[in-house]
């Protein structure tokens, strides 16, 4: 912490004195013209040399001197200066702006930062420095420590890769840890929002406003022959920009276009590219941001889910599969279906097979509603029931309800290990007006996308910085030490297992670019990107230093006031300066 402060700043106009003081003296010594009637009695007074031709040095007097000290005294008396006790020093936390903007223009505002932060431990002593990441969520930078080299080795961590930075998450955790003792300093590349009134706080950003272009938005759909692409190029800048967008696969340059854009402008590109390309990267010149330059896309076909129906009733049987074949990505298969739909009772499906038991009734009553859905479910995502009229029963029926009117249960599951569930649905054609809705179509869509989700394989192949990837595993990935492993091969070449639980794995995305995720003989590519606009515009990014480190409890408690000192040195030069005045015209 600084061992000198002060106060009173706006005590230093008090310096305005010292000029004055100055004038007064000059003024005092000038040679004035005199008239006088007669030079008789001059004749004896040595002649002057002319005014004007040269400037001859002032001669003043030690009172002088000893009032210009005296005002200079008062002026630190006036500052309020405090010295630190030498017994006394704080803890310093030390909040590390980790996003990717850091890494913007050269010398980079994380570089900055981090050379400032050099200069303060060389120059101010602490009881112990730590080191916080403010990422989306905040994380402690090793444990506390006492030797500026050990920081040294601690900041080759910090990396600014993360997709944002939460500084008001990573304030109040460092709040917490330190307590009213430990002094903060946030290192950004961004003024703060809103000015933080609380003591023993400091805000340094090193950014400035740069022009950029960047990708912000990226997305790649698969078809049969020809895969279409969708990218979005911002100008986040106050001038019109020109600039190309280029396509390439492996080597090779499928498609260059030039774009002009006009200052905060977005354009929104579309193309079709070759099925075959497995992996294409958008790219934009190099400026002041890198990472933004480029997106990475990759080709992946929505597997298909076998459906096989078996009803009995031609008008639903009819329904049922024009809801099916609208939900998209479905095949009618008899032989190895994913999903079975049945109305028969006896039916006992494949331990893979999820069974959808339809309970046809004949007789029972028709409801309106109000309709219980548990929202939280997956078949229930889009649902309303509005306006539909539901035959049923009162008995009661297996399972765990997910869709009830009133206490009677129209649609429960039952889970059968990780792989198979058993969903039952009752109606009762006849008074049901559900499958000439709009939802039923939705519910049937549901179901498929939820099977969908339960087959090996990541959640999605295009991931944002940051994201946590959900990867399912299949039935056979354990390994001879009877645990069950994802391999993850990242875009710089490492390679990282990560436990299966539950037939599920979460895999953390750090790196930008291609990530292979390995299951056994499966391979699946990842492809990780920015598309970040706040991280990506720096328009509002600026240098400064804000906020202090003292306030009145750490004055009184930390450091001596000085103020004392400077008032008795200025009263013992005062009485110096009476006595001698006093001599000087005792004397005369």
């Amino acid at each position: 912490m600084p061992w000198l402060v002060w106060t009173a700043p706006w005590a230093l106009l008090g310096l305005v004195a010292v000029p004055v003081l100055v004038a007064i003296y000059w003024l005092r010594f000038r040679y004035r013209p005199v008239p006088v009637s007669t030079l008789l009695f001059w004749r004896d007074v040595p002649e002057l040399r002319e005014a004007g031709i040269r400037w001859e040095r002032l001669h003043l007097p030690l009172l002088f001197f000893l009032e210009l000290l005296v005002i200079l005294l008062l002026v630190g008396a006036a500052l309020g200066l405090h010295v630190l006790m030498p017994d006394r020093s704080r803890p310093l936390i030390v909040i590390l702006d980790d996003s990717l903007s850091m890494q913007a223009g050269q010398p980079s505002a994380r570089q900055q930062a981090e050379q400032a932060l050099r200069e303060l431990l060389r120059q101010h002593r602490f009881a112990a420095v730590r080191l916080l990441l403010a990422g989306p969520t905040p994380q402690w930078l090793g444990h506390a420590v006492q030797d500026v080299r050990e920081v040294e080795s601690l900041l080759r961590h910090w990396q600014c890769l993360e997709p944002t930075a939460a500084l008001d998450r990573a304030l109040a955790t460092a709040r917490e840890w330190g307590g009213r003792e430990a002094l903060l300093l946030v290192l950004t590349d961004a003024p703060p929002e809103v000015a933080d009134a609380q003591a023993s706080f400091q805000w340094w950003a090193f950014g400035s406003a740069q022009t950029n272009l960047a990708i912000t938005h990226a997305v790649r759909t698969a078809t049969p022959e020809r895969d279409r692409m969708v990218l979005e190029v911002a100008n986040f800048s106050t001038e019109t920009q020109s600039t190309t967008l280029s396509l390439r696969w492996a080597d090779n340059v499928l498609q260059s276009t030039p774009l002009t854009l006009l200052p905060g402008e977005s354009q929104t590109l579309h193309y079709t590219v070759p099925a075959q390309a497995s992996v294409i990267e958008a790219s934009l010149p190099q400026d002041a941001l890198e990472w933004d330059n480029r997106v990475w896309l990759v080709h992946h076909t929505k597997p298909t889910v076998r459906v096989h129906v078996e009803v009995s009733q031609a008008r639903l049987r009819s329904a049922l599969e024009k809801a099916l074949q609208a939900a998209g990505q479905t095949v009618f298969d008899r032989s190895e279906p994913h999903v079975l739909i049945t109305d028969n009772p006896a039916r006992r499906p494949t331990e893979t097979t999820w069974l959808v038991q339809l309970v046809l009734e004949k007789e029972g009553e028709a409801f309106t509603g109000p309709f219980l859905l548990d929202q939280q479910h997956p078949l229930c995502e889009g649902l309303s029931l509005l306006d539909v009229i539901w035959g049923s029963r009162r008995d009661r029926l297996e399972g765990i309800p997910i869709i009830t009117v009133a206490d009677i249960p129209l649609v429960t599951e039952t889970v059968h290990g990780w792989e198979r569930r058993h969903l039952r649905l009752r109606l009762i054609p006849e008074l049901t007006t559900w499958p000439r809705s709009p939802d039923w179509p939705i519910f049937w869509a549901n179901l498929v996308h939820w099977r969908r989700s339960e087959f090996p394989g990541p959640a999605t192949v295009h991931a944002r910085l940051g994201d946590v990837l959900r990867m399912r595993s299949g039935r056979h990935t354990d390994t001879s030490s009877g645990e069950s492993f994802v391999r993850c091969r990242f875009p710089d070449g490492r390679e990282e297992r990560f436990v299966v639980r539950n037939r599920q794995a979460f895999v953390p995305l750090r790196q930008l670019g291609v990530h292979e995720i390995l299951v056994g003989e499966q391979t699946w590519l990842v492809a990780v990107n920015m598309s970040n606009r706040a991280e990506s515009d720096l328009r509002s990014r600026a240098s400064g230093r804000w906020g202090q480190w003292h306030n009145e409890e750490i004055l009184r408690q930390d450091y001596r006031d000085l103020t004392w000192v400077f008032l008795l040195a200025a009263l013992a030069v005062l009485l110096l300066h009476g006595w001698l005045a006093h001599r000087s015209g005792s004397s005369s």
